[in-house]
């Protein structure tokens, strides 16, 4: 039973990875696309110690923090990164990105944030 809920956690992450840049992104519709309940989505991320909406969002912000520090993405606007992150609301990028990173995202981009924030 344990590797089957350890298959299944890995099963969301891996779902949730690669749709970051989809900003309806849910719990609803992943759990519609894995055909298990959202309870139990919940629940497998309250035993890894985070919640959905928390993984999510960390896992949105290590994907912008990456893209500012890219040459490959320095001629894009810092707006532009954050809706290709999956961001709809860029004064919530911001400050979510402020609070994780200690450095605004157009500090960061210059390199004035803490590298050491990165995991």
């Amino acid at each position: 039973m344990a590797a089957r809920r350890e298959a299944t956690y890995l099963r969301i992450r891996r779902h949730v990875d690669e749709r970051l840049d989809y900003p309806a992104l849910d719990v609803v519709g992943t759990a519609r696309a894995l055909g298990i309940s959202e309870r139990w989505v919940h629940r497998l991320l309250e035993k890894a110690g985070t919640s959905f909406g928390a993984h999510l969002l960390e896992e949105r912000l290590i994907l912008a923090a990456k893209r500012l520090r890219d040459p490959r993405w320095a001629r894009l606007p810092i707006g532009t990164i954050a809706y290709d992150c999956g961001f709809a609301d860029l004064s919530h990028f911001g400050r979510a990105f402020k609070a994780r990173f200690a450095a605004t995202p157009g500090e960061w981009r210059r390199g004035e944030g803490l590298s050491s924030a990165m995991p």
